[in-house]
């Protein structure tokens, strides 16, 4: 399948994918057993990388420093050690995981499937067993947990044809808000960010295949229960995805924009207390499949796509410049990706590669 043919949202990306994940992972898998230690990986820069074998493509990680862990939506769910750098368990949930969130104050994992009706699945940390699920949520692009109010917000497109924001009560599973997005026409969907710090959620709006409209990044604000703001580019048509990492520490919000697997991208960097762009980052790497920011080593980690000769990448980022200080040749198509402040570790997801890229920073 042509990389240029997919959708370019998460969701959407996924479920064009569908049919052609499962044989051209099969393809690609690692000889490895998922059980055995990780695998060296070669290094593109100076920070050193590992591939941590889950069994099939994985397409987003999600951590909670408390526990040490990471958890990777691979189809399904996978639990990685990061003391040991190892898959240390697998949970079927009964249908595809493709969106991974965690909340470390409650010890509870959320998982969703991005095509049909998807229910949102919650697993104990401490059984690695499923609790709960919620249904009725419309189609989902993408989830987000805040651990310090307890709501899960989830990104999807409801039954009346809304984008909306909906947030699930984590005490008791219910919808306690419904919130439009208020993109306007032209647009799809994409992935969420939700920042207890400032107490933001961040979500993408995508110009859909054929619209000439501007990328939109709607800020909700969660004591208002509303849209507080809408970030869009200057030009239209242009970007095929659009993903957001906030920094709490600064009060800024990081917003990068472009082509699907096609660098280079574009960061906005948002001082979020004044609504407002204070700086434009352009990158020759950045392709915006998944943005992360380690607020106290100030670094920034975002993927990068491929260009003739070159190989799909992730690229690290001074957060004070915007500078490039390393790169790293990871295989087709990093996605949605994360980092543990606490440790430094980076976790890659590989939707074409059995495997889970890890990097210390």
């Amino acid at each position: 399948m042509d990389p240029a043919s997919f959708r370019s949202s998460p969701r959407g990306y996924v479920t064009a994918a569908a049919a052609a994940l499962a044989l051209a992972c099969a393809a690609l898998a690692s000889a490895a057993d998922p059980g055995m230690a990780a695998v060296r990986a070669p290094a593109s820069s100076q920070f050193p990388v590992r591939n941590i074998n889950v069994g099939s493509g994985s397409s987003q990680v999600a951590v909670d420093a408390k526990t040490r862990t990471a958890w990777v939506a691979a189809g399904h769910l996978v639990r990685i050690s990061e003391v040991r750098q190892r898959v240390a368990a697998k949970i079927n949930i009964g249908h595809s995981v493709d969106f991974v969130a965690v909340d470390p104050q409650r010890h509870a994992v959320w998982t969703t499937c991005s095509s049909g009706l998807c229910s949102l699945t919650e697993v104990s940390e401490k059984t690695n067993k499923v609790t709960h699920q919620v249904s009725g949520l419309g189609t989902v692009s993408g989830i987000a947990v805040d651990p310090r109010t307890g709501p899960v917000w989830v990104a999807a497109v409801d039954a009346a044809h809304h984008n909306v924001a909906l947030a699930v009560n984590e005490a008791t599973r219910l919808v306690v808000h419904t919130i439009r997005l208020l993109f306007g026409a032209g647009h799809v969907v994409g992935a969420i960010t939700a920042d207890p710090g400032t107490r933001t959620v961040w979500v993408s709006g995508i110009p859909c295949g054929t619209c000439s409209v501007r990328d939109k990044v709607a800020e909700i604000s969660e004591p208002a229960h509303q849209v507080v703001h809408l970030y869009g580019t200057p030009t239209r048509g242009i970007s095929t995805s659009v993903v957001t990492a906030v920094d709490s520490r600064r009060g800024t919000a990081w917003l990068a924009s472009g082509g699907i697997r096609e660098p280079s991208g574009t960061i906005r960097v948002v001082n979020i207390a004044k609504r407002r762009v204070v700086r434009t980052v352009r990158t020759s790497w950045v392709a915006p499949e998944g943005i992360a920011i380690d607020s106290r080593a100030r670094m920034v980690v975002a993927t990068g796509g491929s260009t003739p000769g070159t190989p799909d990448s992730v690229v690290v980022l001074k957060e004070s410049t915007g500078a490039q200080v390393g790169r790293h040749s990871v295989g087709f198509y990093p996605n949605l990706l994360t980092v543990d402040p606490g440790t430094g570790n980076v976790y890659v997801p590989i939707v074409f590669k059995n495997v889970v890229v890890q990097f210390h920073l």
